[in-house]
């Protein structure tokens, strides 16, 4: 599933939380960037290089 699409899913569910990898850790920054984020946290790190991430959608993330 496309990372927006999780998100998304994720934020219907009432979850902010999801697991990345490296590359998709950048599409959070472009997201935060662009103003559909405020922020994201990193709440773990694996040894296969995914993360735990807790992110904050603004309300111009429904645009996506």
């Amino acid at each position: 599933m496309e990372l927006v699409e999780l998100m998304k899913q994720k934020v219907s569910d009432g979850e902010h939380q999801i697991n990345v990898n490296s590359s998709e850790l950048k599409r959070l920054d472009k997201l935060v960037n662009s103003g559909y984020l405020t922020n994201y946290d990193e709440v773990m790190s694996f040894n296969d290089g995914t993360y735990d991430v807790v992110f904050y959608p603004t309300e111009r993330f429904k645009e996506l």
